[in-house]
């Protein structure tokens, strides 16, 4: 399902290095990456989901080597067959909560929502504990409220793939342990490979493998 072979990166400036033999992600199976601050736990998720490029080595997901893929095609790539919850949400502050979780369809001409998508998409949103604030503009939310929102797009359209960076982060420890039975719940239920970037080793225990990413070699941060 993933599979980074020889994959070696650097940003143009710093002396960071992501240096990744081997990594291979089997469908369906939950791994929590942890590891210190300016490792290269993010770097990782991002060649993942191809957001960012390896200047040697191939990454490849879900069957597709998104890695030798050109910018707009990666991009489609990730709309339509990744979930991404990353530390920043990505929430636009001028729509409402039903807006911003709706945003795959309004972004993709190939996504059409029906009346059932948007009935899946408030039931996520009261699972995911925001029930009555459906239509409430994401500026009036707070941090772990919007977090919570982010989550919820991620789930939305079943992707074969879900990348979250440190999805709980923002969350009070009762909050923290509903948004984690509720995304394992769903991606076991469905058969998603879930790649969770997370500092809480509290959470640990309910994911399949554990990979700290000092066992890759790094320099820098």
């Amino acid at each position: 399902m993933i599979a980074l072979e020889s994959i070696e990166f650097r940003y143009p400036v710093g002396a960071f290095r992501l240096v990744v033999p081997e990594l291979r992600v089997e469908r369906g199976e939950t791994l929590a990456v942890v590891g210190a601050s300016g490792s290269g736990k993010s770097t990782l998720l991002s060649l993942i989901a191809g957001i960012l490029v390896p200047g040697v080595g191939t990454a490849t997901v879900d069957g597709e080597e998104v890695s030798a893929l050109a910018e707009p095609a990666r991009r489609d790539f990730r709309l339509h067959r990744l979930g991404l919850v990353f530390q920043e949400f990505e929430l636009l502050d001028h729509l409402d909560v039903r807006d911003n979780v709706l945003l795959p369809y309004r972004m993709s001409p190939r996504l059409q929502a029906s009346v059932e998508d948007e009935q899946r998409a408030e039931r996520l949103v009261e699972e995911v504990g925001l029930g009555g604030k459906w239509r409430r503009n994401v500026r009036r939310l707070s941090q772990g409220e919007r977090q919570r929102v982010a989550l919820a797009r991620g789930l939305l359209l079943d992707p074969p793939v879900l990348l979250c960076d440190e999805p709980t982060g923002n969350l009070d420890p009762s909050t923290t342990d509903e948004v984690l039975a509720l995304l394992l719940e769903r991606v076991k239920e469905r058969g998603t490979t879930l790649v969770v970037v997370t500092h809480d080793h509290g959470l640990l225990p309910g994911f399949d493998r554990v990979l700290d990413v000092a066992e890759f070699q790094e320099v820098g941060a």
